[in-house]
């Protein structure tokens, strides 16, 4: 059976077909339940008081070690949550920004799964020499002698305890197992547990703050989902929502270009790791290998006494991980969400243009020699010109408009 569909109204091209096969799918493609935003491992997460709290933590600069850098740096609204430079931009970064669109749908974060829940991976810049470059024991002193951020935090998680004010901690300090000479390891050990232990708390703090605000950058309203919506309601001006083009984009995206194998479901995206041969030459980068030890020996993952959910409600995935000789090279699935407002794709932001990116795929077989393990679902697409055009104009649908006009002009 096949069902036709008209195309928008300025189109005069033939009306693209879709299978029922195909209908089902598209269908399974439609808006994100909000619902599912409520981390049960974040107590404070769809806290209107956190929401808030974490977008003052998301663009002040003061949680830096040099005050000159926040979250916003480099996940730039406008930019589709992401900074669209190549990774060689940050002195030793081997990776480009992660955009946060939907960021609240996955299952691991990061690119190759370095973290388990969100509110933990929110921390994980704030230390990275790279990134924001600040300690989890700047952070306490910084929120304790800032006024605002001081009366914010106690407002929401209540008095800082005694023992962690900021004249009895060192400026600086944070766990460096790797090197336990660092000097801000031994600032950390100098202290005693119940101090650490109480850093790390306030720490977690901070994190779910941040992470109940990120958990609210959804794009969820696009030209898809309204042809999507149309499609379920036998509403022909909704579905008209999408040009022909993008209509034909839509069954190609289905079928010969096979991108739903891995950029399937309501966030355009399986939420697993793939390795699709993007690595340059000599790069050191093992992704989903390296993520899944950090996300092991991680302090803050849902194993930790800081993971707020009852035992039913988050299943520790954490503990039955394991590394395989596959995960070397393999990175996150990104969400195809908003993809049209950023300008570098891949994990090392091999590509600046989604022209780029087909390109790639049209002739996989050309990168594989950078590679050990094949995915084999990859092979040469073959498209022509016009199927070219028509796959990124169904990747252009995607974007949510009217999210797109809310974002602040940083």
């Amino acid at each position: 059976m096949f069902v036709a569909f008209p195309a928008a109204a300025t189109d005069m091209d033939t009306p693209v077909e879709y299978t029922e096969q195909e209908r089902r799918k598209i269908l399974s493609m439609t808006a994100l339940d909000s619902e599912r935003f409520l981390d049960p491992t974040n107590r404070f997460s769809g806290n209107e008081k956190a929401v808030a709290f974490g977008k003052l933590l998301f663009f002040d600069k003061r949680l830096s070690d040099d005050r000159t850098v926040s979250c916003a740096t480099c996940h730039i609204p406008k930019s589709g949550w992401a900074d669209g430079k190549l990774y060689a931009s940050r002195d030793g970064a081997l990776r480009q920004t992660l955009t946060l669109t939907n960021i609240g749908y996955n299952r691991w974060f990061g690119w190759g799964g370095s973290s388990d829940s969100l509110w933990a991976h929110s921390l994980i810049p704030i230390e990275a020499p790279n990134e924001v470059a600040g300690s989890r024991v700047q952070v306490a002193v910084r929120i304790q002698t800032e006024k605002d951020l001081y009366s914010t935090y106690t407002e929401l998680f209540g008095p800082i305890p005694a023992e962690i004010a900021p004249a009895q901690l060192p400026e600086q300090g944070r766990p460096v197992s790797r090197d336990p000479d660092h000097p801000l390891h031994r600032q950390w050990m100098a202290l005693s547990d119940s101090q650490r232990r109480a850093v790390d708390d306030l720490f977690v703090n901070v994190g779910k703050a941040i992470a109940a605000f990120e958990a609210t950058i959804v794009s969820r309203s696009s030209a898809f989902d309204r042809f999507a919506e149309g499609l379920r309601d036998d509403n022909p001006s909704q579905m008209a929502a999408l040009s022909t083009s993008a209509q034909r984009g839509l069954k190609l995206f289905l079928g010969k270009a096979k991108c739903v194998l891995c950029h399937s479901g309501p966030n355009f995206s399986d939420g697993e790791f793939h390795n699709i041969y993007v690595s340059r030459a000599g790069e050191d980068d093992y992704g989903r290998w390296d993520g899944v030890a950090q996300v092991r020996a991680s302090s803050f993952n849902f194993e930790s006494r800081h993971n707020d959910a009852r035992p039913e409600q988050a299943f520790p995935w954490v503990r039955y991980v394991t590394r395989i000789p596959e995960s070397k090279y393999q990175f996150k699935t990104p969400t195809l969400r908003d993809v049209a407002q950023r300008r570098s794709f891949m994990h090392n932001g091999r590509f600046s243009t989604l022209d780029e990116v087909i390109d790639f795929y049209d002739e996989i077989d050309e990168a594989k020699e950078f590679q050990d393990h094949e995915e084999t679902t990859l092979v040469p697409i073959g498209l022509s010109h016009q199927e070219r055009e028509d796959l990124i104009a169904f990747l252009h649908s995607l974007t949510d408009e009217e999210a797109q006009s809310e974002l602040p002009d940083l």
